[in-house]
């Protein structure tokens, strides 16, 4: 599992990597959770996190309420007993276990989900969970000096980011790992709402931006696909 050592020393873990990336946050006293995989991967995701060593989780974070976000949260929160926190234009959708899927911002994703939507939506319903911390603004997680979320919204309504340190971003879907140079989402609900949460993003100073599907992005490429559609929508 790869790690990032940042400064006043806090390590973000790869609690899970592939279809759908789950991170750890960790300062040695506090662990802090940022989304929970699927249902399929949480066997995969208990064993990562007894090999990091984890015995208690701090904070669940949900970066949004889609299923390959939120699936596992109520199976993690009776185990580890740990606050859930989300944006609160989601937070019904978490406490239903329903949440709306998001719509193509591509022309081949836009043709799929106009048609599938209706037809297979309620099919990824998922274990309800009522939420223990609901944001609207920036919310302080009091692990080193400057860790917060921030609202991001355009890949859904209640979309947030969580900044560490000024270096790195933990992304959710507001950004895509799974192309090659560029962050653009295959899915984004509100197209103009994603490109202003990109300039947020670039705005922390952050380096390095972590997305919840695919590998890492510098910041060279945040700022490139900013730029390339800053004045598309």
């Amino acid at each position: 599992m790869k790690t990032y050592n940042l400064q006043n020393g806090i390590l973000v873990h790869y609690a899970l990597f592939g279809r759908s990336n789950v991170f750890l946050i960790s300062d040695g006293k506090k662990n802090i959770l940022v989304d929970t995989g699927r249902r399929k991967h949480f066997n995969y995701l208990l064993n990562n996190l007894k090999r990091l060593e984890v015995s208690k989780i701090d904070l669940l974070i949900l970066t949004h309420s889609h299923f390959d976000h939120a699936e596992n949260c109520a199976a993690l929160k009776s185990i580890f007993h740990c606050p859930v926190l989300i944006h609160k234009n989601e937070a019904s959708f978490l406490s239903t276990g329903n949440s709306p899927l998001p719509y193509g911002s591509i022309a081949i994703t836009r043709f799929a989900t106009n048609l599938l939507i209706p037809l297979i939506g309620g099919k990824f319903a998922y274990a309800p969970q009522k939420a223990d911390i609901i944001v609207e603004d920036d919310y302080n997680l009091n692990i080193g000096t400057c860790t917060k979320i921030i609202n991001t919204p355009g890949h859904s309504i209640g979309s947030i980011s969580v900044i560490i340190e000024n270096q790195i971003a933990i992304t959710g879907d507001a950004m895509f790992g799974v192309f090659p140079n560029t962050v653009y989402p295959p899915f984004a609900d509100d197209k103009k709402g994603m490109v202003e949460s990109w300039k947020k993003l670039i705005d922390t100073g952050c380096d390095t931006f972590l997305p919840s599907h695919g590998t890492a992005k510098p910041r060279v490429v945040a700022q490139k696909t900013y730029n390339k559609f800053k004045s598309a929508f």
